[in-house]
């Protein structure tokens, strides 16, 4: 911004505003950016803070202030407004994908340019590109006018090659040797025997090389190592940026076993069924897998009497000098909930009660995870059902209800099927059939054969309910 503070040395009263250099922004914009009206004092204290509001709009490249008598002025040059955006080479980024980056920067169509904000977009895509792989890729920028107070941005992006991991490394390791840790991630070198075009192992990405630490954690945690940490993770790359090369620094700790497991809260569960569910034995290595797992076989139980969202807290008690770790199981159950309502979605060809008969979960009554798996399995058996999902969500104001949303993703079911054939003494055969497994939505099998000769025409027409009774029973 240009604006001579001189003139502003003696404070005035504003009289009128006036805005120069507009060509499509509005004067109104422009005042209501300006912290000064018309009727209020101004003076070179507020001169700092008027500029840096109208620069802050994004809207303008250059600001400058004057004053004519008691008359302000407020003269403007505007940012070119983005025109086209043209982006070629992207291989790995869809071009929508990019637009709508660019328009979350505030680089959109129609957006005022913003040079900042454009070199900005550069950096996160270019981060992108690294975090999938491709660190060699190269993005250029060019502006080019259009002499309407416009401008076209072109996009040229190569790729590069894909960086490939040459060397693993793991050290600190002594419990377990390199080789069996590296055989847990799904990163590293290619092997020898791979073929290198079907081989994903050696491809470097940021997000699955954490996925891996994860994995290599949880290795050693389901091991009895409770206090294993991974204390530095450092990758390189080759001059070329197309070779990769990680090293892992692991502190291991001490191995854990379980000593004394209990239950405890108010739960009403037997003995018996604490024993069935509780897979963890005082001894044993101690595993976050096992105790995950009787977590799970916890709340199942719990769930089966209609406490949906009971808390299973694990407490643990560590004895760091027999490297023992005793858990107490803490429930809380919260309250009985039950359904309200069995939201059925997804189900564009099939009729909602198609779909609700196959559910042991019924509405009004209590929650069962039971007869929830037992229902998510049914519906999945269904010859025109891809997938079957349901949700549970609890009822907003409410601590005892649910709503069960069911997701289904549906597929065909139809089946053609043409024949042909020739003898002697039939001469030219012909069969035509069709059938459908989900006739008009209904759930309902409707099957049509035709077989066609010189002799012989046979029609058979089959018409099959799944659920002719309540209970399930067909007739055809």
């Amino acid at each position: 911004a240009v604006s001579s503070q001189s003139v502003f040395a003696a404070s005035f009263v504003v009289q009128d505003i006036q805005v120069q250099g507009l060509q499509r922004v509005s004067a109104g914009t422009v005042l209501n950016y300006l912290p000064v009206r018309i009727g209020q004092s101004f003076d070179e204290s507020q001169v700092q803070d008027a500029v840096s509001s109208l620069y802050q709009s994004g809207l303008f490249e250059d600001v400058q202030l004057s004053r004519q008598g008691n008359v302000l002025v407020v003269s403007v040059t505007e940012r070119s407004a983005i025109g086209r955006i043209n982006i070629t080479g992207n291989k790995k980024l869809k071009t929508e994908q990019l637009l709508q980056a660019m328009k979350s920067e505030k680089v959109g169509r129609g957006d005022a340019l913003n040079r900042s904000a454009l070199q900005r977009f550069q950096k996160k895509l270019q981060a992108q590109y690294a975090a999938m792989g491709y660190h060699g890729a190269q993005i250029n920028t060019q502006l080019q006018p259009q002499g309407d107070g416009r401008v076209d941005i072109n996009l040229s992006i190569d790729e590069g090659q894909e960086a490939r991991i040459k060397r693993l490394n793991i050290t600190g390791n002594q419990a377990f040797s390199e080789s069996e840790l590296l055989g847990q991630l799904d990163s590293g070198p290619r092997g020898i025997f791979s073929i290198p075009f079907l081989s994903t192992r050696d491809k470097y990405a940021k997000e699955k090389l954490i996925g891996d630490l994860d994995k290599l954690t949880s290795f050693y945690r389901d091991r009895g190592y409770l206090n294993f940490k991974i204390t530095n993770t450092d990758v390189s790359l080759s001059p070329d940026k197309q070779g990769v090369f990680i090293k892992v620094a692991v502190d291991e700790g001490a191995q854990y076993r379980l000593g004394k497991v209990g239950v405890s809260g108010s739960h009403g569960l037997s003995q018996a069924q604490i024993q069935q569910a509780v897979t963890l034995i005082p001894g044993q290595v101690f595993s976050q897998k096992v105790m995950e797992e009787t977590r799970k076989n916890l709340s199942n139980l719990l769930g089966e009497q209609g406490y949906a969202f009971a808390k299973i807290n694990p407490i643990p008690q560590v004895d760091e000098a027999n490297k023992r770790v005793g858990l107490d199981l803490n429930i809380a159950l919260g309250k009985r909930t039950y359904v309200r309502r069995i939201n059925i979605r997804g189900n564009n060809r099939t009729k909602d009660n198609v779909y609700r008969r196959e559910m042991r979960q019924l509405e009004s009554s209590w929650f069962s995870r039971e007869k929830l798996n037992r229902s998510r399995t049914r519906l999945q058996r269904l010859p025109y059902v891809e997938s079957a999902q349901i949700n549970v969500e609890p009822v907003a104001g409410t601590n005892d209800q649910v709503d069960l949303n069911v997701i289904i993703t549906e597929r065909s079911s139809n089946q053609f099927k043409v024949g042909a054939g020739y003898s002697q003494n039939n001469g030219l055969l012909l069969n035509l059939g069709v059938k459908q497994g989900n006739f008009m939505g209904t759930g309902k099998k409707l099957e049509v054969d035709f077989d066609n000769s010189k002799v012989n025409k046979n029609y058979r027409i089959s018409y099959t309910n799944p659920y002719y009774t309540q209970n399930g029973v067909s007739r055809g």
